[in-house]
């Protein structure tokens, strides 16, 4: 099978979702090419600073780039195009794609909070593959072809590594600063723990006490890799779910990408509860408020053989949800579309 990847445009985050989603198709021997879009935008929108509005600039950038994977399918003609997260592919290219008999499979990986806009993605796509199903009967509505399927983790990159010295820690928290986050870390007791936080930071208010705690300028964002060797070098860590969605889309039931790589990497975590990790890795302790995290983290890193048993139980709860397995499911699902 000829494959098709397409790119998200963050160059972080779910970028990592992308990347094990192409290895897992080159491990099964199919041919993989990959359109880098996230390349393709941040120059094309350089391109055209100064030359239009500055609101029109993404918009503009977006079509350019739209003609740019026309010209890539109509080059490889593949059987299938993946596109991963999907927002900047504007409407008419999918129907352009599968009116020339390609196939298209879009990896939705915002649910629950998206949902009002992935909607319309799954409707233009052959098949959408949700991260999350809270919602799926509403996407069946629109696109029969929708399925769940979980959040994964690649063996070879999500696994324990020696400790980094300039990274070793207490408690450690890799991710996207939504305010709700900050405003929860804000409130959570830390002191006299070694703590790391890194990832996304770039609206950090400059008065927030968070600031001692990160590992590198908020304007950056850590690097995918090096966030497996601050999971790797940490004690504790933290599952934390952001609550900015459209109204009504803000409680999922599925366990998010770090969960899963967390459990993989050997990092035990507290888990902010959700009825799909509530069941899968129940040897984890959940938490309901700041407090009540602050005193369990506290109790988990004075017990270090409770702390180990707990999470052997939960990587070995998720051993099976590899990036390999996930790819042999959507292209069994592919090769029953009519």
């Amino acid at each position: 099978m000829r494959i098709l990847t397409v790119e998200p445009g963050p160059a972080f985050s779910v970028a990592d979702v992308h990347s094990g989603w192409v290895k897992a198709f080159q491990d099964l021997g199919t041919d993989v090419r990959n359109f880098n879009l996230s390349d393709r935008l941040s120059f094309v929108e350089a391109s055209l600073r100064d030359k239009v509005p500055e609101e029109e600039r993404g918009r503009i950038a977006a079509r350019m780039v739209a003609e740019q994977l026309r010209a890539a399918c109509f080059d490889f003609w593949p059987d299938l195009v993946v596109i991963t997260s999907a927002f900047f592919i504007p409407p008419e290219t999918y129907d352009t794609i599968r009116n020339r008999g390609m196939k298209i499979a879009v990896l939705l990986t915002e649910s629950p909070y998206e949902d009002p806009f992935q909607l319309g993605i799954a409707a233009r796509a052959d098949i959408a593959i949700l991260n999350d199903p809270i919602n799926l009967d509403t996407y069946r509505a629109v696109q029969p072809n929708t399925w769940y399927i979980p959040h994964a983790y690649d063996p070879e990159k999500h696994r324990r590594r020696p400790p980094v010295a300039d990274l070793v820690s207490d408690f450690a928290w890799v991710g996207t600063a939504y305010p709700s986050r900050v405003e929860w870390f804000e409130d959570i007791n830390l002191e006299g723990l070694e703590v790391v936080l890194g990832g996304n930071w770039q609206q950090l208010p400059a008065t927030s006490p968070l600031h001692r705690h990160l590992l590198h300028d908020p304007a950056n964002c850590l690097d995918n890799e090096e966030t497996v060797d601050v999971y790797s070098s940490t004690r504790a860590s933290v599952n934390l779910y952001r609550t900015e969605s459209e109204t009504g889309f803000q409680q999922g039931w599925a366990m998010g990408p770090r969960e899963i790589e967390l459990a993989a990497t050997e990092t035990f975590f507290l888990r902010d509860p959700r009825p799909e990790s509530d069941e899968i890795l129940r040897a984890l302790p959940s938490f309901t408020s700041p407090g009540e995290f602050s005193e369990k983290l506290r109790w988990w890193l004075a017990h270090d053989e409770q702390r180990f048993d707990a999470i052997r139980a939960a990587k070995a709860a998720i051993s099976g949800r590899t990036f390999v397995n996930n790819a042999k499911s959507l292209l069994g699902r592919v090769e029953n579309l009519n």
